[in-house]
C-alpha cells in the first residue's frame, strides 16, 4: 500500500511540476518570449515552462537539497490553481509549496535538446530546439 501511495505521489508531482508560473505567459509567448535570445532558457523555464515547451527540462527527481513543501495542503491547493494564481506572490508559492509548484531549481550548463509539441484542432506540431542551459527541479516531500 505504501509503494502505491509513493508512486501516486510521484505521478501527481510530475504532473504538477511543469506549469507556467506567470499569468503573463500567453501574452509573452505571442510576443516572442520563448524564441527570444534576450532571455535565458533558465529564465523561460522558471516563468513559462509549459508555454515555451520546456517541460522536458523540469524534473521531479527526489533529492536531499532541502526543497520541501512546508504545508500539508499543497496537493489540494495545486488542484485549485495555487501555483498559477496571480492572487499569490511567487514568494508565497515558494514558501509553502515549492515542490508541488515546480519551483525547486538548480541551473547547470549543458546542451539539451527540447521538443515542443502543440496541438491545434486535430493537427499536432512538433518543434525541436537546442539550449545551453538545463533546469533541474528537485522534489522531496514531508509527511505530517
Amino acid at each position: 500500500m505504501m509503494k502505491l501511495a509513493v508512486a501516486s505521489l510521484s505521478v501527481l508531482l510530475f504532473a504538477q511540476a511543469c506549469v507556467d508560473n506567470s499569468a503573463n505567459c500567453a501574452s509573452w509567448t505571442s510576443n516572442g518570449f520563448c524564441s527570444s535570445t534576450f532571455y535565458t532558457t533558465a529564465y523561460k523555464t522558471q516563468y513559462c515552462p509549459a508555454s515555451c515547451g520546456l517541460c522536458s527540462l523540469v524534473s521531479t527527481t527526489a533529492s536531499t537539497t532541502g526543497c520541501r513543501n512546508t504545508n500539508s495542503n499543497c496537493a489540494s491547493w495545486v488542484s485549485n490553481g495555487f501555483c498559477t494564481s496571480t492572487a499569490y506572490t511567487a514568494a508565497q508559492k515558494a514558501a509553502y509549496c515549492p515542490v508541488s509548484c515546480g519551483l525547486c531549481v538548480s541551473t547547470t550548463a549543458a546542451s539539451t535538446a527540447t521538443t515542443k509539441t502543440s496541438t491545434t484542432g486535430s493537427t499536432a506540431t512538433t518543434k525541436t530546439s537546442t539550449s545551453a542551459t538545463t533546469k533541474t527541479s528537485t522534489a522531496s516531500s514531508t509527511s505530517s
